[in-house]
């Protein structure tokens, strides 16, 4: 498959997570040159000389997302470094799965500030991009919990995710005919630090429901990133992609 991601610039927002390192080097093997953006300066600086080290283009910065002027400047700098922006892959997030009972109004707001506000602000900055230029491909992470409801995540990190589903669907009529598309991966359980941060037990649990009888890899999710991000998708707009072994069909 042509994907025609060759010299594009692709940003990834929390690309030090899995999801977003896994989607970094996929697209990288692509020909993208690759702008990672993260909080932890130690992770982005490993992935950067990785990509490296293994022959791409690649640069990397330290974002809030939960911070306008962060953001603002962020595009900003990414246009400054690569000279355009082709690609946004957002993978913000941060999990919590403590029981609705027992969350506080800051636990509430924090995981909305991420998920939900901190995509909003990089999609926003990104559609004031790729809208004059005509061109361009935003794919938003959400999650399975974002559609049922927690299976195990709080209530907080659920409503977020159901909140990037909209907020896709939004961008999507707004942008209209533009040349710009936008749409959302709602994974299922994945092997990384969120699974490790389940309950004990709930690992299990929720792997003896997945038809395919195994949890999903980061790579699985990066390998619909790259197809999103391609020319090959060029008519999916507005959509929501599943990926979660069979656990919830929609």
């Amino acid at each position: 498959m042509e994907t025609g991601l060759s010299g594009k610039v692709a940003l990834i927002t929390g690309g030090a997570g899995a999801i977003g390192r896994a989607s970094a080097h996929a697209l990288a093997a692509e020909g993208a040159v690759i702008a990672v953006a993260d909080r932890n300066q130690d992770a982005v600086d490993a992935l950067v000389g990785d990509l490296r080290a293994a022959g791409s283009m690649a640069v990397g910065f330290v974002v809030d997302v939960t911070e306008e002027p962060e953001v603002t400047g962020l595009f900003a700098h990414v246009l400054e470094t690569c000279g355009r922006l082709d690609v946004l892959v957002n993978c913000i997030g941060i999990f919590q799965a403590m029981p609705f009972a027992e969350l506080s109004l800051a636990d509430w707001r924090r995981v909305l500030d991420v998920n939900l506000t901190g995509m909003f602000l990089c999609c926003q900055a990104a559609v004031r991009i790729m809208r004059p230029q005509r061109s361009g491909h935003i794919v938003n992470l959400g999650s399975l919990a974002g559609q049922v409801g927690g299976l195990v995540a709080g209530s907080n990190y659920s409503v977020s995710k159901a909140g990037v589903n909209c907020l896709t669907k939004d961008i999507a009529r707004t942008l209209g005919n533009s040349g710009v598309t936008v749409n959302t991966i709602n994974p299922g359980p994945v092997e990384s630090p969120m699974v490790e941060a389940f309950p004990p037990g709930q690992r299990e649990i929720q792997l003896a429901k997945i038809p395919l009888g195994r949890l999903g890899q980061p790579e699985d999710i990066a390998n619909a990133v790259v197809f999103l991000a391609s020319d090959a998708a060029s008519y999916i707009h507005g959509a929501h992609l599943d990926i979660n072994g069979g656990l919830h069909m929609d």
